[in-house]
Protein backbone atom coordinates (compact mmCIF):
# COMPACT_ATOMS: atom_id res chain seq x y z
CA UNK A 1 0.00 0.00 0.00
CA UNK A 2 1.41 3.07 -1.14
CA UNK A 3 1.05 5.95 1.47
CA UNK A 4 0.21 9.42 0.70
CA UNK A 5 2.59 12.40 0.47
CA UNK A 6 2.88 14.07 4.01
CA UNK A 7 1.67 17.17 3.65
CA UNK A 8 3.53 19.98 1.87
CA UNK A 9 5.38 22.97 2.98
CA UNK A 10 5.67 25.81 0.97
CA UNK A 11 4.33 26.41 -2.89
CA UNK A 12 4.53 23.54 -4.52
CA UNK A 13 6.96 24.31 -7.23
CA UNK A 14 7.65 21.44 -8.90
CA UNK A 15 3.69 21.11 -9.08
CA UNK A 16 3.26 24.01 -10.58
CA UNK A 17 5.68 23.82 -13.29
CA UNK A 18 4.29 20.25 -14.31
CA UNK A 19 0.81 22.13 -14.54
CA UNK A 20 2.19 24.83 -16.53
CA UNK A 21 3.88 22.36 -19.08
CA UNK A 22 0.70 20.56 -19.37
CA UNK A 23 -1.07 23.52 -20.11
CA UNK A 24 1.49 24.57 -22.61
CA UNK A 25 1.36 21.08 -23.90
CA UNK A 26 -2.65 21.19 -24.84
CA UNK A 27 -2.04 24.73 -26.56
CA UNK A 28 0.74 23.19 -28.53
CA UNK A 29 -1.79 20.58 -29.50
CA UNK A 30 -4.90 22.47 -30.22
CA UNK A 31 -2.16 24.70 -32.63
CA UNK A 32 -1.11 21.56 -34.44
CA UNK A 33 -4.95 19.81 -34.23
CA UNK A 34 -6.88 23.08 -35.69
CA UNK A 35 -5.61 23.26 -38.83
CA UNK A 36 -5.47 19.43 -39.43
CA UNK A 37 -8.76 18.70 -38.34
CA UNK A 38 -10.85 21.89 -40.84
CA UNK A 39 -8.24 20.39 -43.67
CA UNK A 40 -9.91 16.83 -43.09
CA UNK A 41 -13.05 17.88 -41.76
CA UNK A 42 -13.91 20.55 -44.16
CA UNK A 43 -15.50 24.26 -43.49
CA UNK A 44 -19.11 22.38 -42.48
CA UNK A 45 -17.69 19.22 -40.73
CA UNK A 46 -15.65 21.31 -38.65
CA UNK A 47 -18.41 24.27 -38.21
CA UNK A 48 -20.78 21.36 -36.63
CA UNK A 49 -17.69 20.04 -34.65
CA UNK A 50 -17.76 23.60 -33.20
CA UNK A 51 -21.70 24.17 -32.60
CA UNK A 52 -21.65 20.94 -31.01
CA UNK A 53 -18.66 21.66 -29.02
CA UNK A 54 -20.30 25.03 -27.97
CA UNK A 55 -23.59 23.25 -26.87
CA UNK A 56 -22.03 20.65 -24.57
CA UNK A 57 -20.04 23.57 -22.95
CA UNK A 58 -23.41 24.60 -21.44
CA UNK A 59 -23.52 21.15 -19.82
CA UNK A 60 -20.23 21.55 -17.52
CA UNK A 61 -23.01 23.72 -15.61
CA UNK A 62 -23.96 20.80 -13.71
CA UNK A 63 -20.60 20.08 -11.72
CA UNK A 64 -22.09 22.81 -9.55
CA UNK A 65 -18.81 23.90 -8.20
CA UNK A 66 -18.83 20.19 -6.14
CA UNK A 67 -14.90 19.67 -8.16
CA UNK A 68 -13.60 22.91 -6.10
CA UNK A 69 -15.23 21.36 -2.79
CA UNK A 70 -13.84 17.83 -2.87
CA UNK A 71 -10.37 19.73 -3.52
CA UNK A 72 -11.16 21.43 -0.37
CA UNK A 73 -12.49 18.33 1.98
CA UNK A 74 -9.87 15.92 0.86
CA UNK A 75 -7.00 18.21 1.35
CA UNK A 76 -8.76 19.39 4.96
CA UNK A 77 -9.41 15.45 5.93
CA UNK A 78 -6.22 14.17 4.81
CA UNK A 79 -4.37 17.01 6.44
CA UNK A 80 -6.59 16.00 9.71
CA UNK A 81 -7.00 12.20 9.09
CA UNK A 82 -10.74 11.96 9.35
CA UNK A 83 -11.24 9.54 6.53
CA UNK A 84 -15.02 9.22 8.11
CA UNK A 85 -15.66 12.20 6.73
CA UNK A 86 -13.82 12.39 3.64
CA UNK A 87 -15.73 9.36 2.84
CA UNK A 88 -19.37 10.85 3.54
CA UNK A 89 -18.21 13.78 1.39
CA UNK A 90 -16.92 11.54 -1.73
CA UNK A 91 -19.94 9.53 -0.86
CA UNK A 92 -22.24 12.46 -1.52
CA UNK A 93 -20.68 13.89 -4.20
CA UNK A 94 -20.94 10.36 -6.76
CA UNK A 95 -24.19 10.45 -5.65
CA UNK A 96 -24.93 14.21 -7.04
CA UNK A 97 -22.22 13.68 -9.74
CA UNK A 98 -24.31 10.28 -11.01
CA UNK A 99 -27.76 12.59 -10.82
CA UNK A 100 -25.93 15.01 -12.87
CA UNK A 101 -24.75 12.42 -15.29
CA UNK A 102 -28.29 10.98 -15.92
CA UNK A 103 -30.11 14.69 -16.32
CA UNK A 104 -26.72 15.03 -18.84
CA UNK A 105 -27.47 11.84 -20.52
CA UNK A 106 -30.71 12.11 -21.21
CA UNK A 107 -32.39 16.14 -21.02
CA UNK A 108 -28.94 16.55 -23.06
CA UNK A 109 -29.36 13.92 -25.75
CA UNK A 110 -33.18 15.12 -25.98
CA UNK A 111 -32.72 19.03 -26.25
CA UNK A 112 -29.48 18.72 -28.39
CA UNK A 113 -31.09 16.00 -30.94
CA UNK A 114 -34.23 18.69 -31.07
CA UNK A 115 -32.35 21.13 -32.27
CA UNK A 116 -29.89 19.59 -34.33
CA UNK A 117 -32.86 17.64 -35.99
CA UNK A 118 -35.79 20.50 -36.48
CA UNK A 119 -32.91 23.03 -37.77
CA UNK A 120 -32.39 23.74 -41.90
CA UNK A 121 -29.10 25.09 -40.58
CA UNK A 122 -27.08 21.74 -40.77
CA UNK A 123 -27.02 19.97 -44.21
CA UNK A 124 -28.59 16.58 -45.09
CA UNK A 125 -25.87 14.97 -45.94
CA UNK A 126 -24.16 15.59 -42.75
CA UNK A 127 -27.33 15.07 -40.30
CA UNK A 128 -26.37 11.32 -39.51
CA UNK A 129 -22.66 11.97 -38.88
CA UNK A 130 -23.66 14.97 -36.31
CA UNK A 131 -26.53 13.03 -34.41
CA UNK A 132 -23.85 10.17 -33.76
CA UNK A 133 -21.07 12.39 -32.93
CA UNK A 134 -23.73 14.46 -30.99
CA UNK A 135 -24.90 11.18 -28.97
CA UNK A 136 -21.15 9.54 -28.10
CA UNK A 137 -19.79 13.07 -26.58
CA UNK A 138 -22.98 13.43 -24.57
CA UNK A 139 -22.23 9.87 -23.06
CA UNK A 140 -18.36 10.90 -22.61
CA UNK A 141 -19.81 14.18 -20.69
CA UNK A 142 -22.28 12.38 -19.06
CA UNK A 143 -19.80 10.00 -17.65
CA UNK A 144 -16.94 12.39 -16.77
CA UNK A 145 -19.38 13.86 -13.91
CA UNK A 146 -19.08 10.95 -11.42
CA UNK A 147 -14.98 9.97 -12.38
CA UNK A 148 -14.51 14.09 -12.17
CA UNK A 149 -14.05 12.85 -8.41
CA UNK A 150 -10.47 11.36 -8.78
CA UNK A 151 -8.32 14.12 -10.74
CA UNK A 152 -10.20 16.61 -7.95
CA UNK A 153 -8.80 13.97 -5.04
CA UNK A 154 -5.30 14.26 -7.01
CA UNK A 155 -5.89 18.04 -6.56
CA UNK A 156 -6.72 17.83 -3.26
CA UNK A 157 -3.47 15.77 -2.03
CA UNK A 158 -1.10 17.77 -3.91
CA UNK A 159 -0.28 14.91 -6.79
CA UNK A 160 -0.16 18.06 -9.49
CA UNK A 161 2.61 16.14 -11.18
CA UNK A 162 1.25 13.13 -11.17
CA UNK A 163 -1.98 14.59 -12.93
CA UNK A 164 0.15 16.55 -15.25
CA UNK A 165 1.77 13.72 -16.46
CA UNK A 166 -1.27 11.45 -17.19
CA UNK A 167 -3.30 14.33 -18.55
CA UNK A 168 -0.37 15.15 -20.90
CA UNK A 169 0.47 11.16 -21.89
CA UNK A 170 -3.37 11.04 -22.52
CA UNK A 171 -2.97 13.95 -24.88
CA UNK A 172 -0.28 12.88 -26.90
CA UNK A 173 -2.57 9.59 -27.39
CA UNK A 174 -5.46 11.86 -28.46
CA UNK A 175 -2.89 13.54 -31.18
CA UNK A 176 -1.84 10.35 -32.42
CA UNK A 177 -5.78 8.82 -32.71
CA UNK A 178 -6.80 12.01 -34.78
CA UNK A 179 -3.35 11.49 -37.19
CA UNK A 180 -4.87 8.27 -37.34
CA UNK A 181 -8.58 9.08 -38.12
CA UNK A 182 -7.03 11.43 -40.78
CA UNK A 183 -4.91 8.70 -42.11
CA UNK A 184 -7.99 6.62 -42.46
CA UNK A 185 -10.49 9.07 -43.26
CA UNK A 186 -12.06 8.79 -40.62
CA UNK A 187 -15.67 10.83 -39.72
CA UNK A 188 -17.21 13.07 -37.26
CA UNK A 189 -18.13 9.67 -34.66
CA UNK A 190 -15.16 8.43 -34.95
CA UNK A 191 -13.17 11.78 -33.39
CA UNK A 192 -16.07 11.91 -31.34
CA UNK A 193 -15.08 8.32 -30.23
CA UNK A 194 -11.26 9.45 -30.45
CA UNK A 195 -11.77 11.87 -27.78
CA UNK A 196 -14.18 9.58 -25.69
CA UNK A 197 -11.48 6.64 -25.15
CA UNK A 198 -8.74 8.96 -24.47
CA UNK A 199 -10.73 11.24 -21.87
CA UNK A 200 -12.12 7.73 -20.45
CA UNK A 201 -8.34 6.47 -20.63
CA UNK A 202 -7.11 8.89 -18.23
CA UNK A 203 -10.01 8.92 -15.94
CA UNK A 204 -9.66 5.23 -15.20
CA UNK A 205 -5.46 5.82 -14.58
CA UNK A 206 -6.67 8.89 -12.52
CA UNK A 207 -8.88 6.53 -11.16
CA UNK A 208 -5.85 3.80 -10.51
CA UNK A 209 -3.56 6.25 -8.44
CA UNK A 210 -6.65 7.28 -6.55
CA UNK A 211 -7.14 4.22 -5.20
CA UNK A 212 -3.78 3.75 -4.59
CA UNK A 213 -3.15 7.12 -2.80
CA UNK A 214 -6.27 6.74 -0.83
CA UNK A 215 -7.38 2.67 -0.15
CA UNK A 216 -9.06 3.06 2.30
CA UNK A 217 -11.82 4.97 0.75
CA UNK A 218 -14.95 3.72 -0.31
CA UNK A 219 -17.51 6.17 -2.33
CA UNK A 220 -20.78 4.93 -1.68
CA UNK A 221 -23.62 6.59 -2.84
CA UNK A 222 -26.41 4.92 -1.06
CA UNK A 223 -24.74 5.86 2.12
CA UNK A 224 -25.33 10.18 1.36
CA UNK A 225 -26.67 11.77 4.31
CA UNK A 226 -28.16 15.22 4.40
CA UNK A 227 -25.38 16.46 6.45
CA UNK A 228 -22.82 15.41 3.72
CA UNK A 229 -24.77 16.64 1.03
CA UNK A 230 -24.82 20.36 2.72
CA UNK A 231 -21.75 20.16 2.95
CA UNK A 232 -21.33 19.88 -1.02
CA UNK A 233 -23.86 21.98 -2.25
CA UNK A 234 -21.10 23.91 -4.35
CA UNK A 235 -21.27 27.46 -5.49
CA UNK A 236 -23.32 29.94 -4.07
CA UNK A 237 -26.51 31.23 -6.23
CA UNK A 238 -24.23 34.07 -7.30
CA UNK A 239 -21.04 32.27 -8.14
CA UNK A 240 -23.26 29.49 -10.55
CA UNK A 241 -24.34 33.08 -12.54
CA UNK A 242 -21.15 34.12 -13.25
CA UNK A 243 -20.26 30.38 -14.22
CA UNK A 244 -23.23 30.57 -16.40
CA UNK A 245 -22.76 34.08 -17.46
CA UNK A 246 -19.49 33.15 -18.76
CA UNK A 247 -20.90 30.60 -21.08
CA UNK A 248 -23.04 32.64 -22.79
CA UNK A 249 -20.76 35.47 -23.11
CA UNK A 250 -17.76 33.37 -24.80
CA UNK A 251 -19.55 29.92 -26.40
CA UNK A 252 -22.93 31.02 -27.90
CA UNK A 253 -21.08 32.88 -30.81
CA UNK A 254 -20.69 29.79 -32.81
CA UNK A 255 -24.24 28.68 -32.06
CA UNK A 256 -25.41 31.95 -33.28
CA UNK A 257 -23.76 31.81 -36.94
CA UNK A 258 -24.62 28.26 -36.96
CA UNK A 259 -28.16 28.51 -36.45
CA UNK A 260 -28.05 31.58 -38.40
CA UNK A 261 -27.58 29.19 -41.32
CA UNK A 262 -23.65 29.87 -41.82
CA UNK A 263 -22.35 26.81 -40.74
CA UNK A 264 -19.09 27.21 -43.15
CA UNK A 265 -18.39 30.43 -41.71
CA UNK A 266 -18.08 29.08 -38.15
CA UNK A 267 -14.21 28.26 -38.83
CA UNK A 268 -13.20 32.05 -39.45
CA UNK A 269 -14.91 33.16 -36.68
CA UNK A 270 -13.77 29.82 -34.53
CA UNK A 271 -9.95 30.31 -34.95
CA UNK A 272 -9.85 33.68 -34.08
CA UNK A 273 -11.60 33.33 -31.15
CA UNK A 274 -9.31 30.50 -30.40
CA UNK A 275 -6.25 32.72 -30.61
CA UNK A 276 -8.05 35.32 -27.88
CA UNK A 277 -8.92 32.85 -25.50
CA UNK A 278 -5.56 31.36 -25.29
CA UNK A 279 -3.87 35.00 -24.76
CA UNK A 280 -6.76 35.48 -21.81
CA UNK A 281 -6.50 31.73 -20.07
CA UNK A 282 -2.27 32.17 -20.10
CA UNK A 283 -3.40 35.67 -18.22
CA UNK A 284 -5.76 33.78 -15.83
CA UNK A 285 -3.74 31.19 -14.90
CA UNK A 286 -1.73 33.64 -12.83
CA UNK A 287 -4.61 36.19 -12.05
CA UNK A 288 -7.10 33.11 -10.04
CA UNK A 289 -4.49 32.49 -7.56
CA UNK A 290 -4.91 36.22 -6.22
CA UNK A 291 -8.07 35.28 -4.46
CA UNK A 292 -7.02 33.51 -1.55
CA UNK A 293 -4.49 36.40 -0.48
CA UNK A 294 -6.94 39.23 -1.48
CA UNK A 295 -9.57 37.02 1.03
CA UNK A 296 -6.26 36.53 3.90
CA UNK A 297 -5.66 40.22 3.85
CA UNK A 298 -9.25 41.49 4.09
CA UNK A 299 -9.26 39.30 7.21
CA UNK A 300 -6.30 40.46 8.75
CA UNK A 301 -7.42 44.11 8.28
CA UNK A 302 -4.73 44.62 6.00
CA UNK A 303 -6.36 47.09 3.60
CA UNK A 304 -3.33 48.89 2.97
CA UNK A 305 -1.58 45.61 1.24
CA UNK A 306 -4.33 45.14 -0.71
CA UNK A 307 -4.56 48.23 -2.69
CA UNK A 308 -0.58 47.56 -3.11
CA UNK A 309 -0.95 44.32 -4.25
CA UNK A 310 -4.24 45.09 -6.64
CA UNK A 311 -2.16 47.84 -8.16
CA UNK A 312 0.69 45.51 -8.84
CA UNK A 313 -1.23 42.95 -10.26
CA UNK A 314 -3.14 45.02 -12.38
CA UNK A 315 0.18 46.45 -13.71
CA UNK A 316 1.61 42.86 -14.31
CA UNK A 317 -1.34 41.89 -15.94
CA UNK A 318 -1.26 44.63 -18.65
CA UNK A 319 2.59 44.20 -19.29
CA UNK A 320 1.30 40.83 -20.61
CA UNK A 321 -1.93 41.53 -21.78
CA UNK A 322 -1.12 44.89 -23.87
CA UNK A 323 1.83 42.76 -25.97
CA UNK A 324 -0.22 39.91 -26.65
CA UNK A 325 -3.06 42.31 -28.22
CA UNK A 326 -0.83 44.86 -30.00
CA UNK A 327 0.80 40.99 -31.44
CA UNK A 328 -2.57 40.01 -32.80
CA UNK A 329 -3.58 42.99 -34.44
CA UNK A 330 -0.15 43.26 -36.16
CA UNK A 331 0.74 39.29 -36.58
CA UNK A 332 -2.63 37.64 -36.72
CA UNK A 333 -3.26 37.96 -40.15
CA UNK A 334 -0.06 36.87 -40.96
CA UNK A 335 -0.31 34.20 -38.21
CA UNK A 336 -3.65 32.41 -39.15
CA UNK A 337 -2.63 31.89 -42.90
CA UNK A 338 0.33 30.65 -41.64
CA UNK A 339 -1.30 28.35 -38.95
CA UNK A 340 -4.32 27.17 -40.99
CA UNK A 341 -2.55 27.38 -44.27
CA UNK A 342 -5.26 29.26 -46.26
CA UNK A 343 -5.49 32.67 -47.39
CA UNK A 344 -8.56 33.29 -46.83
CA UNK A 345 -8.33 33.24 -43.08
CA UNK A 346 -6.35 36.20 -43.05
CA UNK A 347 -9.20 38.16 -45.22
CA UNK A 348 -12.41 37.02 -43.55
CA UNK A 349 -10.95 36.00 -39.92
CA UNK A 350 -8.32 38.77 -39.49
CA UNK A 351 -11.16 41.65 -38.81
CA UNK A 352 -12.50 39.18 -36.37
CA UNK A 353 -9.15 38.84 -34.66
CA UNK A 354 -9.08 42.46 -34.57
CA UNK A 355 -12.48 43.17 -33.23
CA UNK A 356 -11.63 40.39 -30.22
CA UNK A 357 -8.25 41.25 -29.65
CA UNK A 358 -9.86 44.47 -28.10
CA UNK A 359 -11.36 42.35 -25.35
CA UNK A 360 -7.90 41.18 -24.10
CA UNK A 361 -6.41 44.15 -21.82
CA UNK A 362 -9.55 45.36 -20.26
CA UNK A 363 -10.47 41.77 -19.61
CA UNK A 364 -7.47 41.00 -17.74
CA UNK A 365 -7.52 44.42 -15.91
CA UNK A 366 -10.96 43.10 -15.03
CA UNK A 367 -9.96 39.55 -14.27
CA UNK A 368 -7.67 40.86 -11.43
CA UNK A 369 -10.22 43.16 -10.03
CA UNK A 370 -12.71 40.04 -10.10
CA UNK A 371 -10.31 38.43 -7.81
CA UNK A 372 -11.06 41.40 -5.40
CA UNK A 373 -14.07 40.91 -5.50
CA UNK A 374 -14.34 37.17 -5.11
CA UNK A 375 -11.81 37.15 -2.38
CA UNK A 376 -14.07 39.50 -0.38
CA UNK A 377 -17.00 38.03 -1.28
CA UNK A 378 -18.68 41.03 -2.92
CA UNK A 379 -19.77 39.40 -5.79
CA UNK A 380 -23.67 39.16 -5.96
CA UNK A 381 -24.03 42.58 -7.98
CA UNK A 382 -20.62 41.19 -9.97
CA UNK A 383 -22.76 38.18 -10.98
CA UNK A 384 -25.67 39.92 -12.05
CA UNK A 385 -24.32 42.16 -14.47
CA UNK A 386 -22.09 39.31 -15.88
CA UNK A 387 -25.55 37.83 -16.43
CA UNK A 388 -26.72 41.34 -17.95
CA UNK A 389 -23.53 41.81 -19.85
CA UNK A 390 -24.06 38.10 -21.39
CA UNK A 391 -27.82 38.60 -22.81
CA UNK A 392 -26.70 42.00 -24.36
CA UNK A 393 -23.88 40.11 -25.93
CA UNK A 394 -26.24 37.66 -27.52
CA UNK A 395 -28.65 40.55 -28.38
CA UNK A 396 -26.41 42.16 -30.28
CA UNK A 397 -24.95 39.20 -31.59
CA UNK A 398 -28.25 38.33 -33.43
CA UNK A 399 -29.18 41.54 -34.09
CA UNK A 400 -25.75 42.36 -36.01
CA UNK A 401 -24.96 39.37 -37.67
CA UNK A 402 -27.82 39.81 -40.61
CA UNK A 403 -26.08 43.27 -41.32
CA UNK A 404 -22.49 42.70 -40.42
CA UNK A 405 -21.97 38.98 -40.53
CA UNK A 406 -19.16 37.23 -38.58
CA UNK A 407 -17.99 40.64 -37.68
CA UNK A 408 -21.15 41.31 -36.42
CA UNK A 409 -20.86 38.76 -34.05
CA UNK A 410 -17.79 39.73 -32.47
CA UNK A 411 -19.04 43.37 -32.08
CA UNK A 412 -21.62 42.08 -30.34
CA UNK A 413 -18.77 40.27 -27.72
CA UNK A 414 -16.63 43.12 -27.88
CA UNK A 415 -19.12 46.35 -26.67
CA UNK A 416 -20.60 44.68 -23.60
CA UNK A 417 -17.54 42.91 -22.39
CA UNK A 418 -15.41 46.23 -22.52
CA UNK A 419 -18.12 48.31 -20.64
CA UNK A 420 -18.66 45.48 -17.68
CA UNK A 421 -14.91 45.40 -17.49
CA UNK A 422 -14.15 49.12 -17.15
CA UNK A 423 -17.21 49.48 -14.67
CA UNK A 424 -16.04 46.40 -12.38
CA UNK A 425 -12.02 48.04 -12.25
CA UNK A 426 -13.74 51.40 -11.71
CA UNK A 427 -15.76 50.03 -8.71
CA UNK A 428 -13.03 48.14 -6.97
CA UNK A 429 -10.79 50.75 -7.20
CA UNK A 430 -13.86 53.12 -5.15
CA UNK A 431 -13.95 50.04 -2.95
CA UNK A 432 -10.19 49.90 -2.21
CA UNK A 433 -10.10 54.12 -2.47
CA UNK A 434 -7.70 54.17 -5.19
CA UNK A 435 -8.38 57.47 -7.00
CA UNK A 436 -8.37 57.18 -10.93
CA UNK A 437 -4.91 59.12 -11.15
CA UNK A 438 -3.71 56.85 -8.49
CA UNK A 439 -4.78 53.81 -10.95
CA UNK A 440 -3.65 55.17 -14.13
CA UNK A 441 -0.30 56.04 -12.74
CA UNK A 442 0.42 52.86 -10.67
CA UNK A 443 -1.17 50.07 -13.23
CA UNK A 444 -0.98 51.61 -16.84
CA UNK A 445 1.65 53.80 -17.15
CA UNK A 446 4.47 51.67 -17.28
CA UNK A 447 2.91 49.43 -19.27
CA UNK A 448 1.71 51.56 -21.84
CA UNK A 449 4.64 53.08 -22.47
CA UNK A 450 6.72 50.01 -22.87
CA UNK A 451 3.75 48.82 -25.06
CA UNK A 452 3.97 52.31 -27.20
CA UNK A 453 7.83 51.52 -27.76
CA UNK A 454 7.12 48.31 -28.84
CA UNK A 455 4.45 49.14 -31.59
CA UNK A 456 7.01 50.89 -33.35
CA UNK A 457 9.29 48.27 -33.40
CA UNK A 458 6.61 46.14 -34.86
CA UNK A 459 4.80 48.57 -36.84
CA UNK A 460 8.17 48.58 -38.75
CA UNK A 461 8.62 44.21 -39.16
CA UNK A 462 5.13 43.85 -39.93
CA UNK A 463 5.01 46.44 -42.36
CA UNK A 464 5.20 43.49 -45.28
CA UNK A 465 4.00 40.22 -46.02
CA UNK A 466 5.44 37.60 -43.64
CA UNK A 467 6.49 34.55 -45.88
CA UNK A 468 7.27 32.16 -43.43
CA UNK A 469 6.98 30.80 -39.94
CA UNK A 470 10.68 31.85 -39.24
CA UNK A 471 10.35 35.46 -40.52
CA UNK A 472 7.10 35.32 -38.07
CA UNK A 473 8.77 34.19 -35.14
CA UNK A 474 12.13 36.88 -35.63
CA UNK A 475 9.64 39.56 -35.98
CA UNK A 476 7.70 38.65 -32.75
CA UNK A 477 10.81 37.47 -30.43
CA UNK A 478 13.17 40.60 -31.66
CA UNK A 479 10.25 43.29 -30.41
CA UNK A 480 9.09 41.24 -27.52
CA UNK A 481 13.10 41.10 -26.58
CA UNK A 482 13.09 44.68 -26.14
CA UNK A 483 10.05 44.79 -24.54
CA UNK A 484 11.35 42.71 -21.22
CA UNK A 485 14.10 45.03 -21.26
CA UNK A 486 12.50 48.29 -21.62
CA UNK A 487 9.38 47.04 -18.79
CA UNK A 488 12.81 46.08 -16.77
CA UNK A 489 14.01 49.09 -17.15
CA UNK A 490 11.11 50.87 -16.23
CA UNK A 491 10.46 49.32 -12.89
CA UNK A 492 13.93 49.95 -12.09
CA UNK A 493 13.68 53.37 -12.49
CA UNK A 494 10.51 53.46 -10.46
CA UNK A 495 11.67 51.21 -7.72
CA UNK A 496 14.20 53.75 -7.47
CA UNK A 497 12.52 57.24 -7.31
CA UNK A 498 10.31 55.03 -4.72
CA UNK A 499 13.50 54.60 -2.62
CA UNK A 500 14.68 57.88 -3.04
CA UNK A 501 14.44 60.32 -0.31
CA UNK A 502 13.58 62.93 -2.04
CA UNK A 503 9.90 61.69 -2.77
CA UNK A 504 8.84 62.69 0.28
CA UNK A 505 9.48 66.40 0.07
CA UNK A 506 6.75 68.59 -0.37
Amino acid sequence: MEAPRPEQRGFPWLGAAASGFAFLAQLVAAFVLAPVLLHHLGHDRYGAWSLVESLLAYFTLFDLGISATIVRYVSQCHATKDYRLLNRVLSASTLVFLGAGFLVATLGTALLTAILQTTDRIPDHLRNEVWWMTVISIITLAVQFPCSIFPASLDGLERFTEKAIIRTAFLILRVLGVFGLVHFEGTLPTLAMVFAATTMGELLVTRYRVQRLLPFIAMAPWRADKEALRLIRGYSTDALLAMLAGRISFKTDAIVIGLCGQLDLIPFFDMPARLTEYAKNLIRSATTTLTPTFSALEAKGHHQRMRELFLTASRYAAYLALPMQLGLILFGGSFLERWLGDPEFRHRGQPVLWILAGTISVGMLQSVAARVLYGTGRIRVFARLMLLEAGINLSLSLALFPFAGINGVALGTLIPNIALSVWIVISVCQTLHISDREYVQQALLRPLLATMFLAGVWQLRSSGVQVSWLSLLRDVGSGCAIYLLLAALLESIAARIKRSPFVYLR
